[in-house]
């Protein structure tokens, strides 16, 4: 079983560096973990173990967001517990890992919760079970969203980000280096280092 923490940790640092096809000096595939770790919310959301109203149908998104009591961060592990409140700016956010999944959780939240769209965009998150919903729309889950649509749509924001001379030195500094592994969707999570890299 795949566990993982809120989808922001996945999120931020894919929206600008492109780690697609690559993997670190020690063996690590960062793209493949975040999409696992999104395939596994999904799958979490599905089973609903905690039987939370809403989840599944399209309905997902453990991240950081308000939560009816302030402000937290909800994951698939120990210290990032699941309280009830989903983050639809995230699940949507997600595109660049599972664009079908992300644009149908999109669809999900707009017909089943319209209340979790609001003036401008999507609620930083609400509470089926608690019959909540944020008032907040948080510039930074936002942009975050916009620039995970646009990467999946076309790959410019990684493109962009990806021409800077700083950002190639350190990349090269850190090890990343392209693979060929086959279909980037099968590829296997490395859950510890490679001997003898």
């Amino acid at each position: 079983v795949l566990t993982g923490g809120p989808l922001f940790l996945h999120q931020m640092s894919h929206i600008f560096f492109d780690f697609k096809g690559k993997r670190d000096m020690l063996g690590y595939d960062y793209w493949v973990s975040s999409r696992n770790n999104t395939l596994a919310q999904i799958g979490y959301a599905n089973a609903n173990p905690k039987k939370f109203k809403g989840y599944g149908g399209g309905i997902w998104g453990l991240s950081a967001c308000d939560v009816p009591d302030g402000y937290g961060a909800q994951g698939l592990f120990a210290g990032w517990e699941d309280n009830g409140t989903l983050a639809p700016p995230c699940a949507v956010a997600s595109m660049m890992f599972t664009p079908k999944e992300s644009l149908a959780s999109a669809e999900a939240y707009v017909r089943y919760y319209p209340k979790s769209y609001g003036k401008y965009s999507f609620v930083t998150g609400f509470n089926p079970s608690k019959r909540w919903v944020s008032k907040d729309m948080i510039g930074i889950d936002h942009g975050q969203m916009q620039l995970g649509i646009e990467n999946a749509r076309d790959g410019f924001p990684n493109r962009a980000f990806m021409t800077s001379p700083q950002v190639q030195r350190g990349m090269a500094r850190a090890g990343f280096r392209i693979t060929n592994e086959g279909a980037i969707e099968k590829r296997p999570l490395l859950i510890a280092p490679k001997q003898g890299i």
